[in-house]
């Protein structure tokens, strides 16, 4: 029992700051067959299940700086968001794609604070859970009623006017490299 104590407790040893794929981060990509999830300090993704496209995507953030590879675990990647990454959060307490309903609060919330990459993280997970599970007529219509709650909880919080939010949402899609930057605006309140 000395020998043991002479190298020090090991029970006691933290390992958190070792690698981040702790029993709760990336739960979400435990046996789910995700190819993306980011909390706002780290990503865990399956670069090797990406459309080339994405793909090419992937290597440029990485090129340029924006996360750097921190470890593998199975075939899901880890990577930790550098300083100035557009995928960088400061709520990094909440991961979305795990409860529909508080998803929707956390965009109205996000949309009020003009967290707009959390926003957008949001909106990304709720499509991206939306177009697995159903039909894409019958995903699109959903998302479209998903859509409307935000926005209604938006306008019930006092926060930005759509337009305002369609902005800040083309904004973080431009600085990440998604499409042109455009979205598809829902009828005025």
């Amino acid at each position: 029992m000395d020998s043991l104590r002479s190298e020090g407790d090991w029970l006691e040893s933290d390992f958190s700051g070792h690698m981040p794929y702790d029993p709760v981060r990336f739960l979400c990509m435990r046996g789910s067959g995700r190819l993306w999830a980011c909390d706002g300090e780290y990503v865990a993704c399956r670069p090797n299940d990406f459309h080339p496209a994405t793909r090419q995507r992937h290597a440029n953030f990485l090129a340029s700086g924006h996360y750097e590879h921190v470890g593998t675990f199975d075939d899901v990647q880890i990577f930790k968001l550098l300083p100035g990454s557009p995928f960088r959060r400061d709520n990094r307490t909440f991961m979305p794609g795990v409860n529909l309903f508080q998803d929707i609060r956390e965009a109205a919330k996000a949309a009020v604070a003009r967290d707009w990459a959390l926003y957008n993280d949001i909106l990304e997970e709720i499509a991206g859970a939306l177009k697995s599970r159903f039909h894409a007529d019958q995903a699109k219509t959903m998302f479209d009623d998903i859509l409307q709650t935000i926005f209604q909880n938006i306008y019930l919080r006092g926060g930005p006017s759509q337009a305002e939010v369609d902005a800040g949402l083309a904004n973080i899609r431009l600085k990440r490299g998604v499409g042109k930057g455009r979205v598809i605006a829902l009828p005025n309140r």
